[in-house]
């Protein structure tokens, strides 16, 4: 199964690439003296040295490796590792255990780091096969990202109330009420989501408000809808050439 990555998985992967930029001697004695440091106890240094092995940075790719140096970091409290072994453990492949990810994703999200509370929501809806799913988890984790002013999270919400995503009941008034949030903190996919639900609703105004925000803030889809509106003269005055300008905007955004 494919599986996700968190823009704070990929944004991880970029620290290891500033080694790339040394030359092989000074990389070399930078490992010799990052082993050296991690073996005494330097928990920044396992860190950094689990994130080598596993990017094959200068030595062979190893992610037995990998997991052991952020082990150990994160056992010895140090949150970043913590975070980072928790993410590996649900995105990185199928040799690494989901339950691991969410154990020390949950250590951190418990100490209120948003990153963490909004990944282990994916962690029970997305970063794992059907059976290891658990969507009342995902939602208590997305709300409490949400609650803490995660957009991506409100959307997440939004979503799983509008299509009662694992047995969720559910809610039309909460998906808006979400959908709004994030909206109003500019996430334009939560623009598009309101656009297609005021359009159930027939709330003209509304639809147009929507869809023109989320074709201004670059959704494709939008600019289409907007254009077959106003080919058609729904929810706004008939405009050929207005219909002609948005279909022109879509086709030039769709690469």
């Amino acid at each position: 199964m494919k599986k996700k990555q968190s823009i704070g998985i990929l944004r991880l992967k970029k620290t290891t690439n500033k080694v790339n930029n040394m030359t092989k001697e000074t990389y070399s004695d930078e490992i010799k003296k990052l082993i050296q440091q991690a073996e005494t106890g330097n928990e920044r240094a396992m860190r950094k040295l689990g994130w080598m092995y596993y990017a094959g940075d200068g030595m062979q790719e190893d992610a037995a490796k990998a997991v052991e140096w952020l082990t150990i970091a994160a056992g010895r409290g140090y949150v970043r590792a913590m975070y980072e072994l928790g993410m590996m453990h649900c995105i990185m492949g199928d040799e690494y255990d989901i339950e691991k990810g969410r154990h020390w994703l949950r250590r951190v999200a418990e100490q209120g780091h948003k990153q963490a509370m909004y990944d282990l929501g994916h962690a029970y809806s997305d970063y794992c096969n059907e059976k290891e799913r658990d969507y009342f988890k995902a939602m208590k984790w997305f709300t409490k990202a949400a609650e803490c002013g995660d957009v991506r999270a409100m959307y997440e919400l939004g979503m799983m109330y509008r299509y009662g995503r694992g047995g969720t009941e559910r809610d039309a008034v909460k998906a808006i009420a979400w959908w709004t949030r994030a909206a109003n903190y500019g996430d334009v996919k939560a623009m598009m989501e309101l656009g297609r639900m005021y359009l159930l609703e027939a709330d003209e105004e509304k639809i147009k408000y929507w869809f023109t925000k989320a074709a201004e803030g670059g959704d494709v889809g939008a600019m289409y809808e907007l254009g077959m509106m106003y080919y058609y003269g729904r929810c706004v005055e008939r405009d050929t050439e207005e219909a002609k300008k948005w279909f022109a905007k879509a086709k030039h955004n769709n690469k």
